[in-house]
């Protein structure tokens, strides 16, 4: 006889235990990872970028771009380089037809600026930046509506991403013969 061991198969109930085993996943470790996956949705959604622009009813109610415009950063990431636009689509004189000033698309507007606020400013955690209308614009005689917007250009300092956002306005003709500012769906 030769001195080789025989060699033994395991039994199948082992054989099955250790691949059942293998594969499973445990209830706490699942719920484990999904919390961490929406705490980690829920921190990148704090870090989003957020604007907010308001704007004042006319200081003179002859003048409806005596209104002040006021750009907030809501948000927790400063942001560098904010500047703003008056974005112009449409204005109304009196009784004449409405001069368009760009094409017919909501998102296109003929942009105008003050070359005072550039390169733009900085604005921290709850800083606010306010200027008038009539910055931009001047005085508009006989205005009865308009359609523009509040455009704001901003770098995010962090990844240097430079984004833009558009907050569109429309001037109508209230009964008391004044004109107001309204926002508009974008």
């Amino acid at each position: 006889m030769s001195n080789s061991l025989i060699k033994r198969p395991k039994p199948k109930k082992q054989r099955q235990k250790a691949k059942q085993t293998k594969h499973r996943i445990s209830l706490f470790g699942f719920l484990s990872g999904l919390a961490g996956l929406i705490g980690v949705i829920g921190v990148v959604v704090a870090f989003v970028p957020r604007l907010n622009v308001t704007v004042s009813d006319p200081v003179d109610p002859n003048n409806p771009f005596s209104a002040s415009v006021t750009i907030a950063n809501t948000g927790y990431v400063p942001l560098d380089l904010v500047e703003p636009f008056l974005g112009l689509r449409m204005m109304e004189f009196g009784v004449r037809r409405p001069t368009e000033m760009s094409a017919n698309s909501p998102k296109f507007y003929t942009k105008l600026g003050n070359p005072k606020w550039h390169p733009g400013v900085k604005l921290g955690f709850d800083d606010k930046f306010a200027f008038g209308l009539d910055e931009i614009m001047g005085i508009q005689p006989n205005l009865s509506s308009a359609d523009i917007a509040i455009i704001v250009q901003y770098q995010i300092p962090i990844i240097g991403l430079r984004r833009e956002k558009v907050f569109p306005l429309v001037a109508k003709k209230q009964s008391n013969d004044k004109i107001y500012w309204y926002a508009k769906a974008p």
